[in-house]
């Protein structure tokens, strides 16, 4: 079998029975949504075509053959159960081998296998059919072994190119019903002709006929990609070709939503695309003369409403990919994310670089899988969908993905209506991360972890290069990631290079460029960084205990092109120290720590007395760009008696800053969340309510949008005015 990994999360919707007369051909009037990529024709037929109808390898010609063979014999959804689990088995090919590549046709002539002998009139014979172990995986359907099909008398003219795939659809038929030679599978058929939904025609095949699990179908990692299959033959022949009526009434359509993040509103931009590509781009082609693929995308985003600019219609035009770029790397609200960063979501623009001349390509990419994607772009002068795209960051020249605001309403308060990535049930509350130690964030509980090295000096250099993925491990020191493409995962990291006072008495004799002598316990000096579960604190020694000489680290992680989501972060001045192109989500950030610096020349204290460290979660101390923080839980602590402030959010200047549904809890001293200059979204954040009485929580200076932020009291009483300072 083939598989697909990826998860998935179901949705049941109770509709009518689809009628079984002709129906018009797929249209605008289909694009009428309620729920996640759904959408809904007047007589109640469920059209998905856009992530439901994902990335897979699908020979039109043949699923359409397969489509038209059953026609006659089952209802429309019962044929789509068999399409979706012919494409993870083979493809669509009827002679696809196990283990070879998708489409590499080995006819039954050229099996080859040990037990597999040819005599002189070209048939191939198993030495012992009933062996379940005997020959290999071959077919549309993967039979195993091949010799039950291909020895059958019955069927002797399987070795014509011409007849395989009719020949093995009367054998699969006939098995299905239990009748001729063929092996029977009547319990199967039986089971299958009781289901009333494409979902659960699709669970059947799977589980009662091709049997490649003994467990949960649906928990299978291939169960994506079966359904994708199911419903995409739906949306495109369930009209085309009629089909008998469903013996079944009060019918459900179930559909997998967990792998769709585009939002759920009339005309996406999904829709719009999807839609051009199903017309050649006929509608697009008649307003945009020579269009291009930056056109394209262009008048995809003004045809679902959300224009580049914003403003008339006659300014919606961008003409060039790199221009497109620029526009979601300088525009508030909007993101531009690396591909080395994040796997694309339906809707985003993903932009190529052609490694034969440099030239920017964008397109739209409606559907993701494991590793691969389906866009829609200008080819050839028309609007194509190209599927199995690859994710993995330079391939074919993919650069990154641009990414639009959260629609109206949001939805699910996770800045956009994104999926938190693998997180388990429980964890995410009204958008922001339970901090569930070793469940939600941290290293998971039963982790045992094994020495990175032999070093134990928490102040040592640990210089990590690209390419890397380090899991289950414990770091003793601070890190340097110098190398591209690094992950580190289920680990834990101490390091106690921190504010080593004597040091930073001389080197901040006089107070500028002061900060730029910290230290912390990891760098991010390359691209690609991912950190993801760790335990990340400041200390010495193997139990990270706070020296007296010195501070804890005056933040945790530094640099820029990195993601860090599910970290447990504490014994620390700040969290985070961002540059650019950074996503920090569902962290847990506690135990900050004001720091008595007592190096630091009076005349730079505030009042001539106050030497007390400035504590924050996430701060930028200089212009930065592109950082996401979201889903955060931010635990303040109680006043240790520094003057100087303890805060969750503190940024200066920062352009496309994204703060949205984190969670604010406890005391923290000054101002809660502050923007200082700049541009971006502070959006649907929980503030502790204790602060209701006690001035601004928000401090937007500069070009933000403030909404949706409330306070935690059981009300859930909003954010007002009177809460927020402009200057």
């Amino acid at each position: 079998m083939l598989y697909l990994l990826h998860g998935m999360v179901a949705i049941l919707l109770l509709l009518p029975p689809a009628s079984t007369s002709a129906r018009a051909p797929f249209g605008a009037a289909d694009l009428r949504s309620t729920f996640i990529n759904e959408f809904f024709r007047d007589d109640g037929l469920t059209r998905q075509v856009a992530c439901q109808t994902g990335a897979f390898n699908d020979p039109g010609s043949n699923a359409e053959a397969v489509w038209q063979f059953f026609s006659d014999k089952l209802p429309a959804h019962q044929i789509a159960g068999i399409i979706g689990n012919m494409t993870a088995e083979s493809g669509v090919y009827p002679q696809q081998r196990f283990g070879n590549p998708i489409g590499e046709i080995t006819p039954a002539s050229a099996l080859t296998i040990s037990n597999l002998t040819k005599t002189g009139s070209g048939a191939i014979n198993l030495s012992n059919p009933d062996d379940p172990n005997s020959g290999t995986a071959w077919g549309i359907v993967q039979f195993h072994p091949p010799g039950k099909f291909v020895n059958n008398k019955d069927y002797v003219d399987v070795i014509s190119d011409a007849n395989v795939l009719h020949n093995q659809l009367i054998y699969l038929w006939d098995q299905l019903q239990g009748a001729g030679s063929a092996a029977s599978e009547k319990a199967a058929g039986d089971d299958l002709k009781s289901t009333g939904s494409v979902a659960d025609a699709t669970e059947s095949f799977a589980a009662k006929y091709e049997r490649f699990t003994t467990g949960n179908v649906r928990a299978d990692p291939s169960w994506d990609k079966r359904l994708k299959a199911a419903n995409g033959a739906m949306a495109r022949f369930s009209d085309k070709i009629p089909t008998v009526a469903s013996p079944v009434s009060g019918t459900t359509v179930e559909t997998a939503v967990g792998s769709c993040t585009e939002a759920a509103e009339t005309g996406s931009v999904v829709a719009v695309a999807q839609e051009q590509a199903l017309k050649g781009g006929s509608n697009f082609i008649a307003e945009v003369e020579d269009g291009n693929y930056a056109d394209f995308v262009s008048w995809t985003f003004k045809q679902a409403g959300t224009p580049f600019t914003g403003g008339a219609p006659e300014d919606w035009q961008i003409s060039s990919a790199v221009d497109i770029q620029e526009f979601f790397k300088n525009t508030a609200g909007y993101q531009y994310i690396l591909a080395s960063q994040e796997q694309p979501q339906p809707g985003d623009v993903a932009f190529f670089i052609a490694p034969a001349n440099g030239i920017e390509h964008a397109a739209i990419v409606v559907s993701v899988g494991d590793g691969v994607m389906a866009i829609i772009s200008v080819k050839n002068g028309s609007v194509t969908q190209t599927n199995d795209v690859s994710t993995e960051p330079g391939v074919g020249g993919l650069d990154g993905y641009g990414r639009r605001p959260a629609p109206a309403g949001g939805g699910s308060g996770t800045g956009g209506g994104a999926p938190p990535p693998n997180i388990p049930g429980g964890c995410i509350v009204d958008g922001y991360i339970n901090p569930k130690l070793g469940e939600c964030v941290g290293v998971p509980t039963g982790t045992v972890l094994s020495a990175y090295n032999s070093n134990t000096n928490t102040s040592a250099d640990v210089i990590i290069g690209g390419g890397q993925t380090i899991d289950g491990k414990i770091i003793y020191g601070c890190i340097d990631v110098v190398g591209a493409n690094v992950t580190i995962k289920n680990s834990r990291i101490i390091c106690s290079k921190g504010r080593d006072l004597a040091y930073h008495a001389g080197k901040c004799a006089e107070w500028s460029g002061c900060g730029l002598y910290y230290d912390g316990a990891i760098n991010s000096r390359s691209s690609g960084l991912v950190l993801e579960n760790n335990d990340i604190l400041c200390g010495e020694g193997v139990n990270a205990s706070l020296h007296p000489a010195k501070a804890p680290c005056d933040y945790l992680v530094n640099g820029g092109n990195y993601t860090a989501r599910r970290n447990n972060m504490y014994n620390m001045v700040d969290g985070f120290f961002p540059t650019s192109s950074v996503t920090i989500e569902y962290n847990y950030i506690h135990g900050q720590v004001e720091v008595l610096e007592e190096w630091i020349p009076l005349k730079y204290t505030r009042n001539g007395t106050n030497r007390y460290s400035h504590a924050d979660g996430v701060q930028t101390e200089f212009a930065t760009s592109n950082v996401i923080i979201r889903g955060n839980f931010f635990q303040g602590n109680s006043d240790n008696g520094g003057a100087s402030g303890l805060q969750a959010i503190l940024t200066k200047d920062a352009t496309n800053l994204t703060i949205d549904s984190n969670r604010l809890d406890g005391y923290f001293k000054s101002l809660r969340i502050a923007a200082l200059g700049g541009s971006g979204s502070i959006t649907n954040n929980v503030i502790d309510s204790i602060y209701k009485s006690h001035g601004w929580v928000i401090q937007a200076r500069g070009s933000y949008n403030v909404s949706g932020n409330k306070f935690d009291d059981a009300g859930g009483s909003p954010v007002t005015d009177a809460n927020i300072k402009r200057n």
